[in-house]
């Protein structure tokens, strides 16, 4: 999965998610000023979704309160209305 084609536009930022069962690639990227995410998984099936972009964090629409931040040292967090979810390293 790391070798797939780039999503086209501005490359905010790539993050490997080694969670067990939903290990993926995610990638912020700008497109025609819109924010996207999209995660590449393992079988190079992806998904995308719309961001709202607010300083260092990436809000989607959900019911559960999830949001991305970009933390100081450069690695993707996930967050809900409990608190952390997971950490993401970045990748050059």
């Amino acid at each position: 999965i790391i070798n797939m084609p780039l999503p086209e536009g501005e490359i905010i930022g790539k993050w490997m998610d080694e969670t067990p069962f939903s290990s993926n690639i995610t990638i912020i990227f700008q497109q025609n000023k819109k924010y996207m995410l999209r995660q590449i998984f393992k079988d190079e099936s992806y998904g995308d979704k719309a961001l709202e972009k607010q300083e260092n964090i990436y809000k989607y629409q959900n019911d559960f309160g999830e949001y991305y931040k970009v933390e100081s040292d450069g690695a993707l967090s996930l967050y809900d209305n409990e608190g952390l979810i997971t950490n993401m390293k970045k990748m050059e």
